[in-house]
C-alpha cells in the first residue's frame, strides 16, 4: 500500500491512530468494503501520517472498536454498550460504512418523517410546513404545537365524560325493565335532536380543527405520496374519517347503533397524533414495533400455557363437575389466562386438590412466561431512550440549518 505522499507502509496491515489509541488490522479485511473510509485507499490517505506511518483520526476511541469490529466480521455492526447510539450512529456515518439505518432510525423515519427530504419551493408552503411540522422552529410554531395537544386532550376527555349517566342529555333517558328492576338507559339522539346536543357541538369544533390541521399539512407536504407513509398523519386522517363516517351513519341510518358504537370506539386512535407532539408517546411506539417479535413470541408461550392449563384443570376436575366452575376446555380458557397472567380475579376456581395444585404450577409458570420476553422489550426500549435525546434537537438542527440556507 502507498498513499499519495509516496511513503510506504507496511504491506499487508495497517496502522491506525484513533486519538491516541493505536489499532493494527489486516488490509484484505478493509478492501472487502471499498466504499467505506478506511476500505478505500484514496479516501484514506489525507488522513496519512507521514512521520509515523500511521493514519490518524481524532475520533471516538471506544466507538472505532465496534467499526473495527464491523470490517474484522465481514460486515456484522454490533453497537458498543459503553458509547451512545448517537455517537456510535455519528461514528458510523463518518467512516461511511455502507450498513442500513439500525431499528430506531428506521422506526424514526416512519414516525416522524425523512427531515432530509427537500423543502416546498413556494415560499408561503414552505411557512406553513415549517409552521406545522416543526414545533420548535418559531415562537407561532410551538403556540400551535400546544394548541393542537390542546385539542387532542380535550377531545379525549370529552369522549369519556359524555359516556357518564349525569351528563347524558335527559330526553334521550328511556327506563326499561330488565329482569324485574327498571333501569334507565340511553337512546341515540335522532338526526334532528344532533344540532341541539351539546357534546355533538364540542365534537364539531374538535374534529373541525383536526380537519384543518389535516388539510393544511397535506396541502403544505412537499412529497405528497409520503404523506400517507408517516404514522402521525396517518392517525390525523384516520381520526377525521371516522368521526364523519359516524356522522354519515347517524343521519343516514339512526338505528344503526353497533355500527356508531364500533365507530366511536375506534375514534380513541386519535390519540395516536400526539405522537407529533409527545416524547414519551413516540417511546412508546417504537418500543413496542421494534419488540413486535418478542410480542409473538409472548403470545406464543401464553398460547401454549393457556391450552395446557386450561386442559389439565378440566381434566382432574371432571369428577367434580356439579361443583366445578370448568364444564368444558374452553370454559377454562378465562381462568387459565387470568391464572398465568397473576391477576386472579376469583371468579372461577378449582375446587380439588389436584385442581389447585395445577393453578399454582399455572401461576408459577405465568411469571416465566411474562419475565422472559420482557428482557427483550427492556432492551428495546432502552435503546429508544438514548435514541429520544437526539432525535429531536437533531430535527430542529437541520431545520434552523435550512432556514439559514434559504437566506
Amino acid at each position: 500500500m502507498e498513499p499519495n505522499n509516496g511513503v510506504k507502509v507496511n504491506v499487508g496491515r495497517v496502522v491506525i491512530n484513533v486519538s491516541g489509541a493505536i489499532f493494527e488490522v489486516s488490509e484484505s479485511k478493509l478492501l472487502h468494503f471499498p466504499q467505506s473510509l478506511l476500505g478505500c485507499p484514496q479516501k484514506r490517505s489525507k488522513y496519512f501520517d507521514s512521520q509515523r506511518e500511521e493514519y490518524f483520526f481524532d475520533r471516538h476511541r471506544q466507538a472505532f472498536e465496534g467499526i473495527l469490529f464491523y470490517y474484522q466480521n465481514e460486515g456484522r455492526l454490533v453497537y458498543p454498550d459503553n458509547v451512545p447510539s448517537e455517537v456510535f450512529d455519528e461514528e458510523v456515518k463518518f467512516f461511511m460504512l455502507p450498513v442500513e439505518p439500525n431499528s430506531c432510525e428506521k422506526l424514526e423515519r416512519v414516525i416522524l418523517g425523512d427531515y432530509n427530504r427537500s423543502r416546498p419551493l413556494n415560499i408561503w408552503q414552505r411557512t406553513l410546513w415549517e409552521l406545522f411540522e416543526f414545533p420548535n422552529s418559531s415562537l407561532a410554531a410551538k403556540i400551535l404545537a400546544v394548541l393542537s395537544q390542546v385539542f387532542i386532550i380535550v377531545s379525549l376527555v370529552g369522549s369519556c365524560l359524555k359516556t357518564v349517566e349525569s351528563l347524558q342529555p335527559e330526553r334521550t333517558k328511556v327506563i326499561e325493565n330488565f329482569q324485574n328492576h327498571n333501569k334507565s338507559v340511553y337512546r341515540d339522539l335522532t338526526p334532528s335532536e344532533l344540532h341541539d346536543d351539546d357534546w355533538f357541538s364540542f365534537d364539531l369544533v374538535c374534529y373541525s380543527w383536526f380537519t384543518l390541521e389535516c388539510a393544511v399539512r397535506l396541502l403544505a407536504s412537499p412529497n405528497k405520496s409520503e404523506y400517507f407513509k408517516l404514522l402521525p398523519n396517518c392517525a390525523d386522517f384516520a381520526t377525521i374519517l371516522v368521526f364523519y363516517l359516524e356522522l354519515i351513519v347517524k343521519m343516514a341510518w339512526p338505528s344503526a347503533t353497533v355500527v356508531v358504537r364500533l365507530l366511536e370506539t375506534f375514534a380513541v386512535i386519535r390519540i395516536l397524533k400526539l405522537v407529533r407532539y409527545c416524547e414519551g408517546m413516540k417511546i412508546l411506539v417504537i418500543t413496542v414495533v421494534s419488540g413486535i417479535k418478542d410480542l409473538g413470541l409472548l403470545v406464543t408461550f401464553a398460547t401454549t400455557f393457556v391450552i395446557l392449563g386450561s386442559s389439565a384443570v378440566f381434566f382432574v376436575e371432571l369428577n367434580e363437575q356439579d361443583d366445578s366452575d370448568f364444564k368444558s376446555i374452553p370454559d377454562a380458557f378465562w381462568w387459565a389466562i387470568i391464572t398465568i397472567c397473576t391477576v386472579g380475579y376469583g371468579d372461577k376456581v378449582p375446587v380439588t386438590t389436584p385442581g389447585k395444585f395445577m393453578g399454582a404450577i399455572c401461576a408459577v409458570l405465568g411469571t416465566v412466561t411474562v419475565a422472559l420476553p420482557l428482557f427483550r422489550f427492556a432492551a428495546h426500549f432502552r435503546t429508544s431512550i438514548e435514541h429520544s435525546s437526539y432525535i429531536l434537537p437533531r430535527r430542529d438542527r437541520k431545520v434552523s440549518s435550512s432556514r439559514r440556507k434559504s437566506r
